[in-house]
């Protein structure tokens, strides 16, 4: 298959927690605390940016490492992309009789396993392809998504969440910070490694353009 010229365009963040702040996921006070911490951290910048190339085959990262089989996850956003702007029927065609009841084609969205599919192939291919860390697992109906290894020690666990949506992807990225720095205080607890976590969200603009923003978290 054919590669079709994509552009991502990339946002980077390390947010450094000290020990003490890695046990705030332990209660609902403490998680609010953290929540309004990580957003502060968010607002202050500067953050790296650039806008890369991808030259890959779409579906083959998307099989490469998504959770679930999406063989036509690329050309479900294709139709979406299409079509939304056309008046509201249902993909085969089918028009409501009630004109009150006919929806936006907008609304017409691909299935949740397709739209996340997407975003985990885009995240493996940036772990692997731009920070060229070493694919390690993806791991199967438990967090996180994908795990990586920056040789020789470092053990890189990956949440991604993916989206169709505009606005702004920093309260997704709060969210899945949360979740992660649970997951790495536990981790600690089973096996010694250092481990980073990265906070990942992905959002469709266009069929060939895309927004990839990678929070690292890391203990010092």
């Amino acid at each position: 298959m054919k590669a079709t010229p994509i552009t991502v365009d990339v946002r980077q963040k390390l947010v450094q927690l000290a020990r003490s702040q890695m046990g705030w996921t332990r209660d609902e006070f403490t998680k609010v605390l953290l929540r309004e911490w990580l957003q502060q951290q968010l607002r202050a910048g500067p953050d790296s940016k650039s806008g890369l190339p991808f030259t890959s085959v779409l579906q083959d990262e998307i099989d490469a490492f998504a959770e679930r089989r999406a063989k036509g996850a690329v050309a479900n956003l294709l139709g979406y992309f299409a079509d939304r702007g056309l008046a509201g029927r249902t993909v085969g065609g089918r028009a409501a009789v009630s004109a009150p009841l006919l929806y936006r084609k907008d609304r017409l969205l691909p299935s949740a396993s397709d739209i996340a599919a997407i975003g985990e192939g885009l995240a493996g291919w940036y772990l692997e392809q731009v920070e060229g860390l070493r694919f390690e697992v993806r791991p199967f109906l438990v967090s996180p998504d994908l795990i990586f290894r920056n040789p020789p020690s470092t053990y890189v666990l990956a949440e991604v969440k993916t989206t169709l949506e505009t606005g702004s992807l920093e309260g997704e990225l709060v969210s899945t910070s949360i979740s992660l720095i649970d997951l790495m205080t536990k981790t600690q607890l089973i096996r010694k490694y250092c481990y980073l976590g990265y906070a990942i969200s992905v959002r469709a603009v266009a069929p060939d353009r895309f927004e990839l923003y990678r929070l690292a978290l890391e203990e010092v």
